[in-house]
């Protein structure tokens, strides 16, 4: 097998070009737009201005960290802190082809075995090195002591071979050509782990948790990524109030928010005092989601999923996010290189045929109980919405509201749940989309307890194809079964929005509404 360079660019002819997110032009042809948000200058800007290290990076968080733990990390806010103080063997955001992290180079020939030549010369935070040997160690925790999705993707991995010091190769138990999109989720630690302690490569490294207060780390001096990171310390606070993050933004108490208000959106922007930061709709696969239980009366019955599904309002949804975002009733987002525009839709709402579905099914006088989380404020509009227009078709709809820990264990642990209501921010290719939300192999899939044997095997054959266009196919295919099966709802696009101060310089969104400040700086 022939080595890949540093940061490679596959060709159609390689791996990544025929899955996820294919490299160079090949992607580009088919996102147009995917990329908008980071086009180059115009002609005649002015230069942009050279980073200036220093400062400390105060930044929201929507929720208290559940865990320091990389391999046990369960929510948004979890993977936010974990960005800063750990790296994976690939870079993690794979909207314009894979990045290695701590891989240097790597390869595949087929989709069931892959091998990775780290970085020399990375260390931990302690100053232990990073080494072929630690990436099995870190592998085998995850499958074993991981918890939710980063068990789950760290469970196909049938054998780790170290090759040498500072290569392994990687043995799946079955095909997955959206192995790197996975493997960037688990991330590299030290055998002698602690999550009281934690030690990881990332940018910055632990400082103190002080619990409902703060998690600070300050910045790595022997980060393998030259020069950064720019920030001498980031302080993550947890502040659940949405409009509480604005006012403290605006008094210049903190830096960054990880969530702006949509109400005070348009007047931030129109304000001019601090900065926007999102993703252009229909890119990001972020979505309100709503889980049923679909092997359990009455939900066991895809006359009444469907009937629910088009008696949504989903332009109304719209107006409760001001316009952000985009109607979208598919787990695939519109610009995705795998949607399938021959799917059903429920984007436009249908009243008439909603009763007409009820009817069919011989079901009326229903009540249903609808949990949802509350860690932005939009969710409890959005289930009075859903409540009125459910009561449209005559289900009555209980609302339960939820703190996102709560929720999380009620919903997919417990599995005590009718209705739940959440945002997803699925990984980029396919797979991670329809498997993430519908496969019973998967957490959200689990939870909701439909089983569909075909779907499974589209899933299963799409990890195990090259050709982007053949993957294509089989994801089109397997997105026909879960939109007419209806197991889950897409409730519209969930928007992704960022804010900070004019000051903040170097922060680029992400589809998975990760906040990354490697490349952070602050302007003074």
């Amino acid at each position: 097998m022939t080595p890949r360079s540093t940061e490679p660019k596959l060709t159609r002819r390689d791996f990544l070009t025929r899955s996820a997110a294919a490299a160079g032009a090949a992607w580009l042809a088919g996102h147009a737009g995917a990329a908008a948000w980071a086009a180059p200058a115009a002609p005649g800007a002015a230069p942009a201005p050279r980073p200036s290290p220093g400062g400390t990076l105060r930044i929201t968080l929507g929720a208290e960290p559940t865990t320091l733990d990389p391999h046990q990390t369960r929510t948004l806010f979890d993977a936010d802190v974990r960005h800063a103080f750990f790296d994976g063997l690939m870079y993690d955001d794979f909207t314009d082809g894979p990045k290695g992290a701590l891989a240097e180079s790597w390869e595949t020939q087929n989709a069931s075995t892959f091998v990775f030549r780290l970085r020399r010369g990375v260390r931990f935070h302690d100053g232990s090195p990073v080494t072929a040997e630690t990436v099995k160690s870190s592998m085998e925790r995850a499958a074993t002591a991981g918890q939710a999705v980063v068990r789950l993707l760290a469970e196909q991995i049938a054998a780790v071979e170290i090759l040498d010091p500072n290569t392994v190769r990687m043995r799946l138990k079955g095909p997955n050509a959206a192995f790197l999109v996975d493997v960037a989720d688990i991330k590299i630690v030290p055998r002698s782990f602690d999550a009281v302690r934690p030690v990881g490569t990332g940018p910055f490294q632990f400082v103190e948790w002080v619990r409902l207060r703060h998690v600070r780390g300050r910045k790595f001096a022997g980060h393998w990524r030259d020069g950064m990171p720019y920030l001498d310390e980031l302080v993550f606070l947890p502040t659940p109030d949405e409009n509480q993050k604005l006012a403290l933004l605006e008094a210049g108490q903190v830096d960054f928010t990880d969530t702006i208000p949509l109400p005070r959106v348009r007047e931030v922007e129109r304000g001019g005092r601090l900065k926007v930061h999102e993703i252009p709709a229909g890119v990001s696969p972020s979505a309100y989601y709503m889980l049923l239980r679909a092997d359990r009366a009455p939900l066991n019955n895809v006359k009444v999923r469907q009937a629910m599904n088009f008696a949504i309002d989903r332009k109304a949804l719209l107006d409760v996010t001001f316009g952000k975002g985009t109607i979208k009733s598919n787990a695939i987002p519109p610009k995705h290189w795998a949607f399938n525009p021959a799917s059903v839709s429920f984007n436009d709402r249908d009243v008439a045929r909603a009763r007409k579905l009820l009817s069919e099914a011989n079901v009326s006088n229903l009540t249903l109980q609808l949990k949802h989380i509350t860690s932005r404020a939009e969710f409890a509009t959005i289930a009075q919405v859903f409540q009125a227009n459910m009561a449209e078709i005559g289900i009555r709809i209980d609302i339960v509201p939820l703190e996102l820990g709560i929720w999380v264990n009620q919903v997919n642990v417990q599995r005590d749940f009718q209705l739940g209501l959440t945002g997803v921010t699925p990984r980029y290719d396919p797979e991670g989309m329809l498997g993430a939300l519908f496969s019973k192999n998967q957490v959200n899939g689990r939870s909701i307890g439909w089983v569909h044997e075909l779907f499974e095997k589209q899933l299963e054959q799409g990890r195990s194809l090259f050709r982007q266009e053949d993957r294509r196919r089989v994801y089109q295919h397997a997105q026909l079964i879960a939109q007419w099966e209806a197991p889950g709802l897409i409730l519209n696009e969930r928007p992704i929005l960022f804010g900070s101060s004019q000051a903040v310089q170097g922060f680029v969104a992400d589809v998975r509404q990760h906040t990354r400040f490697h490349n952070v700086w602050l302007q003074r």
